[in-house]
């Protein structure tokens, strides 16, 4: 019988793969391009070299658990399909990773902090990087993502700042929670076959100038470029559902957006604070149903946008402190609190479906000359139009409230209260420091009012004489302290 001595302890056996004395496996430990036999004809310093290196990892069939050399450059040999969770964290040491042709998956943290490692090259058969697995390798300053890779989870690159280019993601499926957070990447293309963006997939890149989107993604989560300061061009080439939260949060140097066709929601906060942007343009001017709360928040430069027809909500905060100047809004069934205070404002007309103004809606928007108020409103709340720029106004017949400092020191100076109305209550303060001039004529409360609150026209010093219905309430303060008030 023929016998085969150990390489790695010496033991002589009759030609096992494994090693029945030490457990050496020559199949997967040695690489595929040597056998037992082939080691023979090298010279003996040769093999031992290669047995040195090969030596260095721990390996199970196809799978690469643990690396324990000290090398700068390391090859893996040929034949590994998985490299395990951990497998090379913090090897600090190690400069550049050579990858085997047959590798289809890097598992968790398996290059974690190895700060040093400049160069990698995956294969085309790579289709799996695993969670974190080159977080904070520092030093990493390109990579070039292979066709076949489908998967890129949670944290993979995160904080790799040096990581200017990815190349192509045109076959990636899902990309992870913080997937490039933090990174050096430049430009960003994302495929149309790509179904999944995580939570700050690509926020804090500071480098990042320029967007891409071949197609509709079914998921994106929010903060998708969250704080991208340089960012300056999006383009949407196909159909998009909708704008994710915070998806342009704080990206100080967009000054322009076109939004897709197909585009159904913008979601809270999505342009918040970008104070450069100047201009949205929607492809589809029938297409989007609700803008969500703070989405346009603090952008103070945006006054070229006409919003599309098909807008159904708007959310709190909306449009705060923005540069916008006119809105038109035919289909629109709610509007939350504040949505379009502080901002540029001059002109809003609302459609018929709206039957409460909510509170603070037009707050110190004080270039606010026209408006035109819901056909069925009912109820006007708490400093709707405080501190505007309004002169006058009419009410519609389907009004019954008009809340506390609804018009609080606004600009009127003449109010219509239609005929055969339905109005009741008068708030506090309603329109206290109103300059309403009606001094060559009496001012006359609708037969309908039940009540009106304290110092609802109390600074109103145009207002000489008051006719109030029989049944309604109100105290001293309600008017102009030398006001004539009487009851009809």
């Amino acid at each position: 019988m023929e016998y085969q001595q150990c390489p790695q302890c010496g033991h002589k056996h009759n030609g096992e793969k494994y090693c029945p004395n030490c457990g050496y496996h020559y199949e997967l430990t040695l690489s595929t391009e040597y056998n037992f036999y082939d080691l023979q004809k090298l010279s003996e310093e040769k093999a031992q070299a290669k047995i040195k290196i090969l030596n260095d990892f721990e390996i199970k069939d196809d799978v690469l658990i643990k690396y324990k050399g000290n090398d700068l450059i390391v090859e893996i040999p040929q034949g590994i399909k998985i490299i395990r969770n951990e497998a090379f964290k913090n090897c600090k040491q190690i400069t550049k990773i050579v990858l085997p042709d047959t590798l289809i998956e890097i598992g968790d943290q398996v290059f974690y902090e190895c700060s040093n490692l400049e160069n990698i090259v995956f294969p085309s058969s790579l289709k799996t990087i695993g969670k974190k697995a080159f977080y904070n390798c520092l030093a990493l300053d390109n990579v070039v993502i292979p066709n076949c890779l489908t998967e890129i989870k949670d944290g993979a690159f995160l904080q790799c700042r040096k990581l200017s280019e990815i190349g192509s993601l045109e076959n990636v499926i899902l990309i992870g929670n913080d997937a490039f957070q933090n990174t050096g990447i430049k430009e960003i293309t994302i495929s149309n076959r790509t179904k999944y963006l995580g939570n700050n997939c690509f926020s804090y890149c500071h480098n990042l100038t320029t967007v891409t989107f071949l197609g509709n993604v079914d998921t994106i989560e929010d903060d998708l470029f969250s704080q991208c300061e340089m960012l300056t061009t999006v383009n949407f080439k196909g159909n998009f559902n909708e704008i994710g939260s915070r998806m342009f949060f704080l990206c100080h140097n967009l000054t322009k957006i076109t939004l897709p066709y197909g585009l159904k929601k913008i979601n809270e906060e999505a342009f918040y604070r970008c104070t450069n942007l100047k201009e949205v343009v929607f492809k589809g001017l029938n297409d989007l149903e609700i803008i969500d709360k703070k989405a346009f928040y603090e952008c103070s430069n945006l006054e070229n946008i006409v919003l599309p027809s098909s807008l159904k909500t708007i959310g709190a905060e909306a449009f705060y402190n923005t540069g916008i100047k006119k809105a038109n809004l035919p289909s629109v069934v709610s509007i939350d609190k504040f949505a379009f205070s502080y901002s540029k404002l001059e002109e809003i007309t609302f459609g018929p479906y709206i039957e409460t103004l909510s509170e603070g809606i037009c707050l110190s928007c004080k270039n606010l000359k026209n408006i035109k108020l819901p056909s069925n409103l009912k109820t006007i709340d708490a400093d709707a139009f405080s501190e505007t720029g309004l002169t006058t106004i009419t009410f519609p017949k389907s009004l019954t409230e008009i809340g506390r400092y609804a018009f609080f020191s606004s600009n009127l100076t003449s109010i219509f209260f239609q005929q055969y109305g339905r109005l009741e209550t008068i708030g506090y303060g309603a329109f206290n420091y109103c300059p309403l001039d009606y001094r060559n004529q009496e001012f006359i409360i609708p037969d309908t009012v039940k009540s009106i609150d304290g110092s609802a026209f109390k600074n109103c010093d145009g207002v000489l004489a008051v006719s109030l219905p029989s049944q309604c309430k109100c105290d001293d303060s309600s008017f102009y302290k030398d006001c004539f008030v009487y009851w009809r």
